[in-house]
Parts: C-alpha cells; structure tokens; sequence
C-alpha cells in the first residue's frame, strides 16, 4: 500500500476574504485514486461556490469565512481496486474576522 510521506501537522493563519489551497499531493502510484476532503472524525467537508475540489485533489477556498476554521482538514485517497484508504497528515485552518 502506498503512504504519503510523514509530514508535521500543517497550520494556515489566514483573515476572512483571503483565498487558500489546501493541497492533497497524493503519490504519484496513486494518482487515479478518488480523492475525499474530511475532518479527522469522518465528517465531509462541505464543497459550495466558496469551497471547491480540484481535479488534481487539492481544496479551493475563495473568500474565507471565520466558519471554515477547522484542526484538522484531511485528504484521504482510496486505492482503487483495494478498498484501501489512505490519509494524508491532518492540516489546522484558523480563519480571524
């Protein structure tokens, strides 16, 4: 099974109205893998006309709102044909008003 290679925690200051990419990066033996944005607990995050999910599996955030604070956004990628899924370091967001 592939891994990301291990990483610290990421952590983004960011102001409200700022524009921000999380990016996923899965490896390159997975990139046909079905990339999913959660939080650590397996909730979605919820895409909208604000949040958005690339192609290449990165999360697009245009004009930031306090509400998009969040510990721990994750990008997990399923392995296909595996029923593997594999996650990414978690990354916090901190949105000030």
């Amino acid at each position: 099974t592939p891994k990301w290679p291990k990483e610290s925690v990421r952590h983004f200051n960011k102001e409200a109205g700022d524009s921000l990419v999380l990016q996923c990066n899965p490896p390159t033996s997975m990139a046909s893998s079905m990339i999913i944005w959660m939080t650590s607990k397996l909730f979605n995050i919820k895409l909208s006309e604000r949040v958005s999910q690339g192609l290449n599996g990165n999360l697009y955030f245009s004009n930031l709102e306090v509400e998009d604070s969040l510990e721990d956004y994750t990008c997990y990628a399923q392995i296909p044909g595996t029923r593997t899924i594999i996650q990414k370091e978690p990354i916090a967001l901190q949105v000030a008003p």
